[in-house]
């Protein structure tokens, strides 16, 4: 038998989703605090970050997990840079922005397993462009006078490279 269709359920806030229990299946809801859509995730055992996992009190085994959404985030710029992603996020260096070789340092802040990050370089000037993970590992390099991307997926420790190329 399928699953059935149930509603969001919507919480008055994010202390009222600890404060009650579990449900015993995978459901959804939101906190009026914090409007973002979370999903049970049953048997979760993700530590409690007020945040992107929210543990109710008793009840089902389990965690709030946020449901990513796809966000463009703020345009990077140049120089070196650290950005904090979590959920599905997308960051593009627009054109003519480099004027100098520059480095992006995804760190991991608010990043949890199975996080995604995509970011895309319009620029096409005579710099390069670097992504490295939070421990300065280099995951990619864009190369110069070239429109390239970056996908990059957070394994629960550090980011990694998904993938990449240049764009025609």
């Amino acid at each position: 038998m399928a699953n059935p269709l149930r509603a969001v359920t919507v919480f008055p806030s994010i202390a009222v989703m600890q404060g009650m229990r579990g449900p015993l299946i995978a459901e959804y809801g939101t906190a009026l605090d914090r409007p973002v859509l979370f999903r049970f995730a049953v048997n979760n055992e993700e530590h409690d970050n007020d945040w992107t996992a929210i543990q109710g009190s008793g009840g089902g085994a389990g965690r709030w997990l946020d449901v990513p959404e796809v966000d463009k985030g703020a345009d990077l710029v140049d120089g070196n840079q650290t950005i904090y992603v979590g959920g599905k996020r997308c960051r593009t260096l627009p054109v003519a922005t480099l004027t100098q070789d520059s480095a992006l340092r995804l760190g991991t802040t608010n990043a949890r397993e199975g996080h995604t990050v995509l970011i895309t370089r319009l620029d096409v000037g005579s710099f390069t462009f670097t992504i490295t993970d939070n421990g300065a590992a280099t995951l990619a390099v864009m190369p110069v006078s070239a429109r390239s991307w970056f996908l990059g997926y957070y394994n629960g420790t550090n980011w990694t490279h998904r993938a990449s190329g240049l764009m025609l």
